[in-house]
């Protein structure tokens, strides 16, 4: 008695057996247990657990073993219920996309039931497994509750801070290239960067100019002129201080009117050169607007060079001739012209257009002979910029004919022949009358009496 008992392990149940009849002889028992490994039993019939789960204990008559009687003892588990719980780390700071791992350890270290239900308050940010391994998300704070599952009264919480990813920018580029600005024009620009990866965290820039005297930038990139020159916008990453990138700005006055002031028309002797000028409306209007060209870049070629921040263009004679030099603004809407004559110190006959060059103002006399018979030939001096200053000389047989002048200021004469049938030679000599002595300037000119001798 009892035939059946349900007890805790750890606790002790006392059997007791009756011998029938009462008078027996002897009525000492043998106890046994058939699995000491879960319950001993002891001579009086005290039953001690071990561990939980089931035992019969026979008690046997020690005067009859024949007559024998059991009793079915079911040990149950000791439940010891968790009392607190705890969670390590208590707090954490993470990267969105990284995972944190967290331990809870309940007390005392011998509950029955240790297991552990885990919960993320806002699984849009986080999400918890029921290992306890927190996942990322999206960046902010997060509570992850531990409970007991045998007694969830008892709980433990976390808290988890997500910081945003940081992606560093790996290169800045305004989306512009160094351009210009009209200062009266009263229209701002707007630059725009682009920032490298897509997905840099922080695309914010910081706009600057290298000076606000000539022009300034706001914060969202808008460009506004302030006075003539030349000045840098500076981008610079927020998210990497280290990356800049910049834009030059060139803030013109726009011209209204040019005139080049180099007087005209312009004697250059070859070989020589001659800075150019003009002057421009506005007189704060930006010279470096103006582009110069040459008629004729076989007589006059025009160089540009840079000295500091000005601008210099020189006309170089090329050979003796006349040019046309014209100024214009880069818009071409205004435009200046002036004659350059290209003169030699030593008289020339170019016998391919009949062009007489020598020094203007100097007193020549031109001497022309025809060595054979051709009475039909006439030579025709014309001399420019002097009005009416034309001559005809006829030549006879082994005549000599010659005209005495002042070279005009162009430094320049037309020279003309016309002939009959006969072909020959026509000498044209220059003599210094001044000095009275030849300037050894002779040219034999081969006459074909089919074509015009300097049309």
């Amino acid at each position: 008695n009892p035939p059946k008992a349900t007890i805790t392990n750890g606790d002790t149940q006392q059997l007791q057996a009756t011998i029938t009849p009462k008078n027996a002889t002897n009525n000492d028992i043998l106890w046994e247990s058939n699995n000491t490994s879960i319950a001993t039993v002891d001579q009086n019939g005290l039953v001690t657990t071990k561990l939980h789960g089931n035992v019969t204990i026979t008690a046997t008559s020690q005067a009859n073993p024949n007559i024998s009687a059991t009793a079915t003892i079911t040990i149950k588990e000791k439940i010891i219920l968790p009392t607190e719980i705890s969670i390590n780390p208590p707090k954490a700071t993470i990267t969105n996309g990284d995972t944190q791992q967290l331990q809870a350890t309940i007390t005392p270290k011998n509950a029955t039931n240790d297991d552990i239900l885990w919960e993320s308050n806002n699984t849009s940010i986080a999400t918890v497994d029921q290992n306890g391994l927190v996942r990322t998300k999206l960046p902010g704070d997060v509570t992850i509750t531990a409970t007991s599952q045998a007694n969830p009264n008892i709980s433990a919480t976390a808290t988890i801070t997500i910081k945003e990813k940081i992606i560093p920018p790996t290169s800045i580029n305004i989306m512009k290239e160094n351009f210009q600005m009209d200062l009266d024009s009263g229209e701002d620009d707007q630059l725009t960067v682009q920032i490298l990866p897509n997905s840099a965290t922080n695309k914010n820039v910081t706009w600057s100019s290298s000076n606000e005297n000539i022009i300034k930038v706001d914060k969202n990139g808008v460009v506004t002129p302030i006075g003539v020159g030349e000045a840098n916008i500076i981008a610079t990453s927020d998210g990497n201080r280290s990356l800049t990138d910049q834009v030059k700005v060139t803030v013109y006055v726009q011209i209204t009117g040019v005139s080049i002031t180099t007087s005209n028309p312009l004697n250059i002797t070859n070989g020589q050169s001659k800075i150019l000028n003009a002057s421009v409306s506005p007189s704060n209007a930006s010279k470096h607007n103006l582009v110069w060209s040459s008629y004729d870049t076989d007589i006059v070629r025009i160089e540009k060079d840079t000295k500091g921040n000005k601008t210099i263009y020189t006309a170089i004679a090329q050979k003796p001739g006349t040019s046309t030099i014209t100024v214009r603004t880069a818009d071409g809407k205004f435009t200046d012209s002036i004659t350059i004559n290209v003169i030699t110190a030593t008289p020339y006959l170019d016998t391919k257009t009949g062009i007489f060059y020598a020094i203007p103002g100097s007193e020549v006399e031109i001497l022309a002979q025809h060595e054979e018979w051709t009475p039909d030939i006439t030579i025709n001096i014309r001399g420019e910029g002097k009005a009416g200053e034309h001559i005809n000389i006829s030549l006879t047989p082994d005549n000599v004919d010659s005209w005495n002048g002042i070279i005009p200021a162009n430094g320049i004469l037309h020279i003309s022949a016309n002939m009959g049938s006969n072909n020959g030679i026509l000498f044209i000599d220059c003599y210094d009358i001044i000095n009275g002595t030849p300037e050894n300037n002779h040219w034999n000119i081969q006459l074909d009496h089919s074509k015009k001798f300097f049309p």
